[in-house]
């Protein structure tokens, strides 16, 4: 089944596999992982577990974030929908955005995120809003960014009728997030918090698909930032979906509507508290 989108997949370049196999190499691999069973009484969520000894309290710090991102990113931020820029404003940040029609903010699939991270790493660290960028001496501190649900359509090795070059697959995918990681590590005073492309609607994928996609997230969020402190992933995935991979919280189409998108807002807060403090941007007195 070809999962509904608002716009097509970019057809990728089959030019980047071998960069990602390079860079891949050249990162550490991540040991294994799971997920904290028990849930964080300020998340109501399971905290990753190398960030579950940070307090998630929050402190007022100033700090410039930017978030990259296509239409779901735009209803979580937005007011009447996800309320995450207003949340996040309240809670002292400088909230910063990126998405269709900027130089930064077009092509956000995984596929996409090496050579934009490789290549424009100055503008996103000084990206105000779209294409304009902050004063001088200022810059982004936090870097959040996010594909969109048609990334959730994985499959195992192989071509499908939606993904001809065959790509999306749970290994390409590790390799493309481990070939970020020696970019990011140049940059030890940014925090790069990766979230989750949102789960598929039960109409719009498969149970092989949307049980792929759960594995390739679990690894994301649990296991590929744990040896470097200035990276973090958020469980978008994992809070807007049911236990068989499909999204909880349907519109029209695969969008999370208000109420997942709200679910979200509550639980990023306390994590991302969490994820300053282990990336040092948050220092006790």
């Amino acid at each position: 089944m070809i999962p509904r989108r608002e716009k097509a997949i970019p057809r990728f370049s089959p030019l980047f596999l071998p960069f990602f196999f390079l860079a891949a190499l050249l990162a550490p691999g991540c040991g294994k992982g799971g997920v904290d069973l028990e849930p964080s009484r300020a998340e109501g969520i399971p905290t990753p577990p190398y960030l579950a000894k940070y307090s998630p309290k929050p402190v007022k710090t100033g700090l410039d974030l930017v978030f990259i991102h296509h239409s779901c990113g735009s209803n979580w931020l937005a007011d009447w929908n996800g309320g995450l820029a207003k949340a996040l404003t309240e809670a002292g940040f400088h909230v910063h955005d990126a998405t269709y029609g900027s130089k930064v903010g077009e092509k956000t699939d995984v596929i996409h995120w090496v050579p934009k991270f490789s290549k424009h790493m100055d503008r996103i660290l000084r990206t105000k809003k779209q294409d304009q960028l902050l004063e001088k001496g200022r810059r982004n501190r936090i870097v959040m960014f996010k594909s969109c649900f048609p990334n959730s359509a994985l499959h195992k090795q192989g071509k499908t009728d939606w993904d001809p070059l065959g790509i999306m697959t749970v290994a390409n995918y590790k390799l493309a997030y481990n070939a970020l990681l020696p970019i990011f590590r140049k940059h030890p005073d940014v925090l790069f918090i990766a979230v989750t492309a949102p789960p598929l609607r039960k109409e719009d994928t498969n149970p092989e698909s949307a049980a792929l996609a759960r594995e390739f997230n679990r690894w994301l969020v649990n296991e590929w930032p744990a040896k470097d402190k200035n990276v973090a992933a958020f469980d978008f995935f994992g809070i807007l979906s049911t236990k068989e991979g499909w999204l909880r919280y349907p519109t029209k189409d695969s969008h999370p509507n208000k109420l997942g998108n709200r679910r979200a807002t509550k639980a990023f807060l306390p994590f991302l508290f969490r994820a300053l403090r282990r990336a040092g941007l948050i220092r006790e007195e």
